[in-house]
């Protein structure tokens, strides 16, 4: 597949075969960007159309006579190409869109920097973000709003949590191949690359360079989040051991949250307290367990809706085995969630662990 760089008016980015075989269904003429990309959305949506006949009809109306190309239009058709892990698509859309002049927008530097990070140029994307921030206009540039504050904007910040994408990386090697009496190289083979783990100190390097640009949690973005993004920020401040500023973060974070959660959002939110009762850096003992406890109560004041699970009393119980009283304590705490939190903290396995507790202690 050629795409040409930067397309022209009559350029397309696949091959007459490819447009013989997708045609562009029938739409109405646009006559404005917002005709023009609802009917880019009209294809996807109802028409099921390929991304090959979608960026085919972005290219087939002229620039210079209609301006139906815009800003929003090609992000829609970047983030489709990543979705579907077409990186050399992604890239030349971003240069059509440079060459065209069209003026990037946030959503457009998250993709950016989605396509570094997904191709295995982490590095480079934070060079580039790093670049704009130094000139005095950064916020325009970034496509803000006048009233942004001073820092990284969070949606920004968190695509640099992304990882190399399985499959993004080819690279062609020769097949040798037998002929008569002897071997030969004829012929060449794509061999998709694994996705390459990144040693620790290289990512204890990156996080800490995210933990220097982090957004000011208070600021509207954060609360649009989701419970999935704010486990891999407070993940990253523990492993670069804050633990402090995690536990405040995702206090603040639960405090946003609408006073109904669904039961998607229960489970998720309980993630994040699961991970910080595992966090909790006290010898085993009662002082980790209480100090286990003290997370749950300071997490669960952030929010009236939130309630612990068995898995929440399962994961504090297994600090009290080291302790000489170990299955009496144990049982006290059953109580305690029981009374406070109502009977689902209770299940087979939190009974099991207190059985093999008190077996522990000799009472069985």
């Amino acid at each position: 597949m050629y795409i040409p760089n930067p397309p022209s008016e009559s350029a397309t980015f696949v091959s007459v075969h490819s447009l013989a075989a997708a045609p562009i269904p029938h739409l109405p003429t646009p006559t404005s960007c917002e005709t023009f990309y609802q009917n880019l959305l009209d294809m996807h949506n109802y028409s099921h159309s390929s991304l090959t006949t979608l960026v085919n009809y972005h290219f087939s109306n002229p620039r210079d006579t209609g301006l139906l190309r815009s800003t929003r239009s090609f992000n829609f058709l970047v983030s489709l190409a990543l979705r579907q892990a077409a990186f050399g698509t992604a890239a030349r859309l971003l240069d059509a869109m440079k060459a065209e002049s069209v003026l990037p927008n946030l959503e457009t530097w998250k993709l950016t920097v989605r396509w570094l990070v997904r191709t295995g140029r982490w590095d480079e994307a934070m060079r580039r973000v790093q670049r704009v921030m130094r000139r005095e206009r950064w916020p325009e540039e970034l496509g803000l709003r006048s009233g942004h504050q001073d820092g990284l904007p969070l949606p920004l910040w968190m695509e640099f949590f992304g990882s190399l994408k399985r499959g993004a990386l080819r690279r062609w090697v020769k097949i040798p191949q037998r002929r008569g009496d002897g071997w030969k190289s004829a012929n060449f083979r794509c061999v998709v690359l694994q996705t390459s783990t990144v040693s620790g100190p290289v990512q204890v390097s990156r996080y800490r360079s995210l933990m220097n640009m982090f957004p000011l949690v208070a600021s509207p973005e954060y609360s649009q989040l989701p419970p999935r993004a704010v486990f891999f920020i407070a993940e990253a401040m523990i492993q670069l051991g804050n633990h402090v500023k995690a536990l405040e973060s995702t206090s603040l974070y639960f405090q946003t949250l609408p006073r109904r959660l669904s039961r998607r959002q229960q489970h998720a939110v309980l993630d994040i307290i699961h991970l910080h009762i595992r966090a909790v850096t006290e010898k085993s003992g009662l002082g980790r367990h209480f100090a286990q406890r003290r997370v749950i109560s300071h997490l669960l004041s952030a929010h009236p809706g939130i309630r612990p699970s068995s898995k929440t009393l399962f994961l504090i119980l297994a600090s009290l085995r080291s302790c000489k009283r170990c299955g009496t304590l144990a049982m006290k705490c059953l109580k305690t969630f029981r009374t406070r939190w109502g009977p689902r903290t209770e299940s087979s396995v939190v009974r099991r662990r207190i059985a093999s507790l008190s077996i522990k202690e000799g009472r069985p």
